[in-house]
């Protein structure tokens, strides 16, 4: 007969001989926030943590890749922001599937993008941008038109503490790398996130016109077979990853 044992993995629950405990998902690992999104209108709650993050400028929804997304109108300076976030420091990787209502220069997806813009990333067309920096040196890396207008695309954006580059591929396809690494530690002064536009505008960049939906941010870099699993072949993944 077996020992009785405490579950490791949902405290609380009795232990019992024979008992079956379920293995936790491997991308609740590192996970920091996930937004899914689904709010109509006001702040949009944190499903995982306690980063909610705030509506500035009345961001509405609409149909989103897995129930209600958040709709921004890029003209009304329409975004989502969380004051006090600062960028993970042990590696970083953002999660989320966008709907650009038509092609537009260097719109805002997601980021910390108040004062440095230690890791952003924003659209330009049909391609997608990520940026790293360290408050001096930047590298910036785009992908080579995958994302199209009036359709929901999986982006995935990452930045590697052992290498010091940023990576970004589009509906799990090609991985985009900065040609070189900034050569210290990305910025962790800013700590303003945002969805969807600029705290105040800086560099050309401008907010978003569109759909964004299912945002997860996560301090390390997701494993090959987390990003597949994220896309999983367009479906969408969602948390609690079941």
């Amino acid at each position: 007969m077996g020992t009785s044992v405490p579950n490791p993995i949902y405290p609380g629950t009795p232990a019992g001989v024979g008992t079956f405990y379920p293995s936790r998902n491997p991308l609740l690992n590192g996970l920091v926030s996930y937004w899914p999104l689904n709010d109509q209108s006001g702040q949009r709650n944190d499903a995982f943590g306690t980063n909610h993050l705030t509506d500035n400028n009345t961001v509405l929804y609409d149909v989103g890749k897995s129930g209600n997304a958040a709709s921004f109108v890029g003209v009304n300076s329409e975004y989502l922001s969380k004051a006090s976030f600062a960028p993970p420091t042990t590696g970083i990787s953002i999660s989320l599937w966008a709907y650009a209502v038509a092609d537009a220069q260097y719109p805002i997806l997601a980021g910390w993008c108040a004062t440095t813009q230690p890791f952003l990333v924003f659209a330009s067309n049909a391609n997608v941008f990520v940026r790293a920096s360290n408050g001096g040196q930047i590298q910036v890396v785009s992908t080579g038109n995958e994302f199209s207008a009036s359709s929901f695309h999986h982006v995935l954006a990452w930045y590697d503490t052992t290498d010091k580059k940023a990576r970004i591929c589009i509906d799990n396809g090609t991985i985009y790398a900065t040609a070189a690494g900034v050569n210290s530690a990305i910025d962790a002064g800013d700590n303003v996130f945002t969805v969807g536009g600029l705290v105040s505008p800086v560099g050309g960049l401008v907010d978003f016109t569109g759909r964004i939906d299912e945002v997860g941010i996560w301090s390390r870099v997701l494993t090959t077979v987390e990003q597949t699993a994220l896309y999983n072949a367009g479906a969408g993944k969602f948390y609690p990853f079941a």
